[in-house]
């Protein structure tokens, strides 16, 4: 979000079996972290999940 410095933003796209809308978006912007499709399976919690990596992007700031 351009109008909160370091802010999280998180927006949902339309597609709930394919991520082809969300994935196009994410590399359209430039500006994305994450992307969770439903093609790829994921964790949010765990060393290795989403919840952690976000942590050290922030961490980052």
């Amino acid at each position: 979000a351009h109008s909160a410095y370091h802010g999280i933003g998180i927006v949902k796209l339309m597609g709930r079996s394919s991520g082809f809308i969300a994935m196009q978006s994410s590399l359209a912007s430039g500006q994305i972290d994450i992307c969770l499709i439903p093609e790829v399976p994921f964790n949010l919690d765990g060393p290795h999940g989403v919840l952690s990596h976000l942590k050290y992007l922030t961490d980052q700031l």
